[in-house]
């Protein structure tokens, strides 16, 4: 049975994503954990300190499930580690009907310097992904197997981060996967697959 800190953890996270960190009130929280008010403070001393550590659980949460089995898959070429990174990423925008976004990118959009200590994790997380693709990316250029065109890994990490946010908030305004998918087209196109996956879907990605 779960404890009360973790009932906060996930109401939290949960109407987090769902209304952002701003219109999500504290009551709000207790009502839908079952927790107690004396009982939340013993846990988390404010709601800025509930929020950090729900960003810092979700961030754990992706890296565990998302990033690395993705990104790490040896056994894969760089073409097919982004593209399973990618479409691992539809797949969880998916379960909420592509209404909801990514809740990192969500918080970036909406905390300011009054959070200044979310809004770092929130950027921990994004260097985190891009340090992971560059990896990735400089393992294959070192190999041989594409060439970046003159961008450093880095660079071409970044882009690769901010086309997959600029699609998951297409996606949130549009209600549908097509803009992920098409921006998981050209960031292959642009790595120099030339086509040679056709098929940019994988069973289970919502469209």
């Amino acid at each position: 049975m779960a404890g009360n800190k973790e009932k906060v953890l996930v109401a939290a996270a949960e109407l987090f994503h769902l209304n952002g960190f701003q219109a999500t009130g504290l009551e709000e929280i207790l009502s839908q954990s079952g927790v107690c008010k004396s009982n939340f403070y013993y846990h988390f001393k404010s709601k800025d300190d509930l929020g950090l550590q729900v960003i810092e659980r979700q961030m754990e949460d992706l890296i565990e499930t998302l990033i690395v089995p993705t990104l790490d898959a040896a056994k894969q070429d760089v073409y097919e580690r982004l593209k399973l990174f990618f479409t691992r990423m539809i797949d969880y925008c998916g379960k909420y009907d592509f209404r909801r976004g990514c809740l990192f990118g969500n918080l970036a959009l909406e905390l300011g310097e009054r959070h200044e200590s979310m809004r770092a994790k929130v950027s921990d997380f994004f260097l985190y992904t891009e340090k992971r693709i560059a990896a990735v990316l400089a393992e294959a250029v070192k190999s041989e197997q594409l060439s970046l065109n003159g961008l450093e890994p880095e660079e071409a990490a970044t882009s690769i981060v901010s086309l997959l946010q600029g699609s998951i908030l297409l996606a949130k305004g549009h209600h549908n996967s097509d803009a992920m998918h098409h921006s998981l087209k050209m960031m292959l196109h642009f790595l120099g697959d030339n086509g040679r996956r056709s098929d940019f879907s994988i069973a289970g990605s919502a469209r």
